[in-house]
């Protein structure tokens, strides 16, 4: 779903929730989630997130969460690698937990953390689909193209993000014809179902294409891209980052001084 018909109807539960049980953990957890990505209400989104922390602090998910979606785009890496490393003690076998582990790694720019996390998880289940994004992603960010690439063509394009991972992976290997030529098959996506304009600007920015990578982030601040908050640490916009307009977009986002 768009997350601007998602959060809505995500918003009415968790205020649901909290109004039958005000302490249930799980449901500021969750409004931490929403203040966070959709609102970016950073303040609000620490507060709600602490909340959850104080009513459970064995809650694998709260500790995991806080980490994904609110230290590690703020930057606060050290604190995140902690919180994730709590939630792997809750919950070792959590596929979707370890594999976003990896990007709290790779947000950090520890690349190899972020290779080693995430082929751990890929061992653990080949076929899930965040455990294969977050592999792919890893090797990117480590320049490793080929042994991304492979991943992808053993698994396919099962969603918008292995696109990205894929198309991504050509342009930086100077593969552009693979690039542009997977880009339209992508954009087709675009018409029958919602597609994450964040990931389209990532591949523009490697494809050099800045005025179409600005033009992708703001339709994804337009639809609250899940992925947007990530903006201030992501190593993969960083050929937008001395363009006047990044500046621009980060203040827009309302992130802490």
């Amino acid at each position: 779903m768009a997350p601007n018909d998602a959060n809505p109807l995500a918003r009415t539960a968790v205020n649901k929730a909290l109004e039958i049980d005000p302490d249930l953990p799980e449901a500021h957890t969750v409004a931490g989630m929403i203040a966070a990505t959709y609102d970016w209400d950073w303040v609000k989104a620490e507060l709600e997130f602490k909340r959850a922390l104080e009513l459970d602090p064995n809650i694998a998910l709260t500790h995991y969460r806080y980490a994904f979606m609110f230290l590690s785009p703020l930057g606060r890496h050290e604190e995140a690698i902690a919180e994730m490393k709590k939630a792997m003690t809750l919950e070792p076998l959590s596929i979707v937990q370890g594999a976003n582990f990896a990007s709290i790694y790779l947000y950090a720019r520890q690349f190899d953390n972020a290779i080693n996390q995430a082929r751990k998880t890929y061992e653990l289940d080949p076929n899930q689909i965040t455990a294969q994004n977050w592999m792919c992603y890893s090797y990117n960010a480590a320049g490793m193209y080929e042994e991304s690439l492979r991943i992808i063509q053993k698994v396919g394009q099962a969603s918008s993000g292995m696109f990205a991972a894929e198309v991504y992976a050509y342009a930086k290997s100077g593969r552009r014809t693979e690039a542009e030529n997977l880009l339209k098959k992508w954009k087709e996506l675009e018409k029958t179902q919602y597609t994450s304009h964040y990931w389209f600007a990532i591949v523009y920015g490697a494809l050099g294409d800045r005025d179409l990578a600005f033009a992708e982030l703001d339709k994804a601040y337009q639809a609250h891209d899940w992925f947007l908050e990530r903006v201030k640490v992501d190593p993969f916009l960083d050929p937008l980052r001395e363009d006047p307009r990044f500046a621009e977009l980060v203040k827009r986002l309302k992130f802490p001084e």
